[in-house]
């Protein structure tokens, strides 16, 4: 959400980087503060839209990744990372009144809503 872009975000995977998104970028942050400053931008920059059950309903998923780093005196580093994930909303296309466009991003949402329900399921097995 800090480098808005049209085009769709692609998933990759590899054995020595793990998942990612292509495209995404890391920023250096040296404190508390400053990673907040950056949520708070990236929040800014989220759809939204109203529906007929919500005036600020979001219309996009968000994850913010921290990773944090400490080097000990001796060189030892630990490393650790914490994901915030902020999905947008199920929506009852029946109850919400939604049309046109509004109609086609709440079918998308539920759909990606439905992948994710299931990613988790196959996990729990």
């Amino acid at each position: 959400l800090l480098r808005p872009t049209s085009h769709k975000l692609r998933l990759r995977e590899s054995a020595f980087e793990g998942i990612w998104v292509e495209g995404l970028h890391h920023i250096y942050v040296p404190n508390a503060k400053s990673a907040v400053e950056l949520l708070r931008q990236g929040m800014l920059a989220r759809a939204v839209g109203c529906t007929g059950m919500n005036s600020q309903s979001s219309r996009s998923h968000c994850i913010f990744s921290l990773r944090v780093e400490q080097q000990h005196p001796d060189g030892f580093v630990q490393r650790g990372e914490l994901h915030f994930a902020d999905l947008a909303g199920l929506e009852r296309v029946d109850r919400t009144g939604a049309h046109g466009q509004s109609l086609e991003e709440a079918k998308r949402i539920n759909l990606s809503l439905s992948a994710l329900g299931n990613c988790i399921l196959a996990l729990a097995q």
